[in-house]
């Protein structure tokens, strides 16, 4: 005959979820490499300015940067809105983010 003892659990340890948000580290990543690509020509390999203007320290909020890259600017900046989707804004916006001043 088995006996089966039924042990109390400690603890919520194996209801833990693990998180569905992205790390943020991870997302800025993400946004680097479309930053290098699409961004860099234009403001600086590290968002200094160029041609475009110095990204550094930007007093806006995400929803004005992102109406920003959505419709560019007529004759200066090229609009990305039917180039980038939503979670690619968002981490584009996270790497502008890392800017300092």
């Amino acid at each position: 005959m088995v006996a089966v003892f039924a042990m109390p659990m400690i603890g919520n340890s194996a209801q833990v979820k693990p998180s569905k948000k992205k790390a943020p580290a991870a997302s800025a990543a993400a946004g680097r490499i479309l930053f290098v690509n699409k961004c860099s020509v234009c403001h600086g390999s590290s968002g200094q300015g160029d041609e475009g203007p110095n990204l550094h320290g930007l007093k806006m909020d995400d929803a004005t940067i992102t109406s920003i890259i959505e419709t560019g600017f007529k004759g200066e900046m090229p609009a990305f809105k039917s180039k980038l989707k939503a979670q690619e804004m968002k981490s584009l916006i996270a790497y502008i983010r890392t800017f300092k001043k």
